[in-house]
C-alpha cells in the first residue's frame, strides 16, 4: 500500500460513477495512462465500517488476476482520502444498459453470463462469495467484454459472523434468502444474486419490488417469484426454468457453483424469438 504522497501523480478529468458511499474518478497517471480512482465519499471517511470494508476490497483487488475482474493498481492510505486506483475499462454497468439499450441483451446477454460466471467462479475458488451480485457491479463493453467490481462485502465462504445481529450485507432486492437469516455464505449464494440480476436483464426488473425495505426482504424469505414468461413472453422455457432454480429459497435446490450455471446457459437460448 502507498501513502498519500502517492496520489499526487494521478490527474482527475471526470467522475465515472457516484454510489452511496463512494465516488469514482476517472484518472490519468504520470504516463497519460487513464486509470479509475476510488474514494469515499466526504461524509463517510470518517466512518470505520467503510473504512474497513474499502481496505478489505483493495486488499483482495491487487491480489486478483482474472481477465473478467477490474484490476487492482494500488491502494493509496490516507486518514483523510484513502483511494483505491484500479484498471480503467470504457464501459457502462449492466444497470445503466439495462435502462437504456434493451438490444444489448439480444446481442451480447449470453457472452455477458458465460464471463460472469468465470468470473465468480474465480473469486469462489479463492473461499470468497461476493455478496453484492447486481447489475451495477457488471461492467460490459460495446462488444460484451464483461468485467466484476466492487468487492468491499466479500466473504469467507462458509464463515459466519460471530458478533451479536450483524448487520445484512448485500443490496436488498438482489439479496439471498439465507444472507436475511445471517448465515454463511457459499456459492450457492451468489447464484441466487445472479438468478435476480439474469430476472432484471431478461424482464427488465427484479422478480421481487416495493417500497417498503423490509417487504422485500421478506418476499426474498417466502414469496415465490413470477415466471419470467409472465412479463415477456419471448424468453426461453428453458431459461426460465434456470432462473427458477437460481432462485430457490433453499440453497440445495439451487446450481451448486457458477459453472454448473454456466453448463445450462451453454445449451439454452435466452429467448426464443
Amino acid at each position: 500500500m502507498s501513502d498519500n504522497k502517492d496520489l499526487l501523480k494521478y490527474h482527475i478529468v471526470g467522475t465515472e460513477f457516484v454510489g452511496r458511499q463512494s465516488v469514482i474518478y476517472r484518472a490519468l497517471d504520470t504516463e497519460s495512462n487513464l486509470v479509475a480512482i476510488k474514494m469515499l465519499l466526504p461524509d463517510v471517511r470518517s466512518n470505520r465500517s467503510a473504512l474497513k470494508e474499502m481496505r478489505h476490497e483493495a486488499e483482495l483487488m491487487l491480489d486478483f488476476d482474472h481477465p473478467n475482474i477490474i484490476r487492482g493498481i494500488e491502494f493509496v492510505e490516507s486518514n483523510s482520502t484513502p483511494a483505491l486506483v484500479m484498471e480503467y475499462l470504457s464501459a457502462e454497468n449492466l444497470k445503466t444498459i439495462l435502462l437504456r439499450r434493451r438490444d444489448f441483451i439480444k446481442e451480447h446477454g449470453r457472452e455477458v453470463l458465460f464471463q460472469a460466471c468465470d468470473a465468480f467462479s474465480y473469486v469462489h475458488e479463492r473461499g470468497l462469495a461476493h455478496m453484492d451480485v447486481k447489475p451495477e457491479n457488471i461492467l460490459c463493453g460495446e462488444e460484451g467484454a464483461t468485467k466484476l467490481l466492487d468487492f468491499a462485502l466479500a466473504r469467507s465462504i462458509g464463515k459466519r459472523r460471530l458478533f451479536f445481529r450483524p448487520p445484512i450485507s448485500g443490496t436488498r432486492p438482489y439479496i439471498a434468502p439465507e444472507t436475511i437469516r445471517r448465515k454463511a455464505p457459499d456459492e450457492r449464494t451468489d447464484v441466487y444474486s445472479l438468478g435476480v440480476t439474469i430476472y432484471e436483464m431478461l424482464t427488465g426488473r427484479p422478480p421481487f419490488q416495493s417500497g417498503d425495505p423490509d417487504e422485500i426482504l421478506r418476499q426474498h424469505l417466502s414469496k415465490t417469484p413470477p415466471l419470467m414468461r409472465s412479463k415477456n413472453r419471448d424468453i426461453a422455457v428453458r431459461m426460465d426454468e434456470l432462473v427458477m432454480e437460481m432462485l430457490s429459497k433453499k440453497p440445495a435446490d439451487r446450481p451448486k457453483d457458477m459453472q454448473q450455471v454456466k453448463k445450462r446457459l451453454e445449451h439454452i437460448s435466452l429467448f426464443d424469438k
